[in-house]
């Protein structure tokens, strides 16, 4: 069965807020497939994956599907998505730089 691909109405607010607060916000919510709203990476390193409802919104068969692979947080405030960039999320290093052909073997 295929869904809308739509935002919820406090789609724009949450994703402006989480750009303010200095992340980086990946909109993803026209990938359809159960893919979350938001791929977010915080200033202090850290990739999340961010869905994004309204307050009594419910989950599609889809997402229910992609969340019990993936960690997504379910967001449906701006205050639940600030407090999720402060507190949680997966911690990574720095962006790499790209390998050169010298130091890639076989290059």
């Amino acid at each position: 069965m295929m869904y809308a691909k739509r935002t919820d109405g406090n789609h724009a607010e949450i994703r402006d807020a989480m750009r303010a607060a200095g992340a980086e916000v990946e909109d993803l919510s026209g990938s359809g497939k159960g893919m979350p709203d938001t791929l977010v990476y915080t200033s202090d390193g850290r990739l999340l994956l961010v869905e994004i409802k309204m307050p009594k919104g419910t989950l599609t068969a889809p997402q229910v599907r992609f969340h019990a692979r993936f960690p997504v947080h379910i967001v449906r405030s701006v205050e639940d998505a600030l407090g999720i960039i402060k507190n949680a999320g997966v911690d990574l290093p720095p962006p790499a730089t790209p390998p050169t052909k010298e130091s890639h073997p076989g290059g």
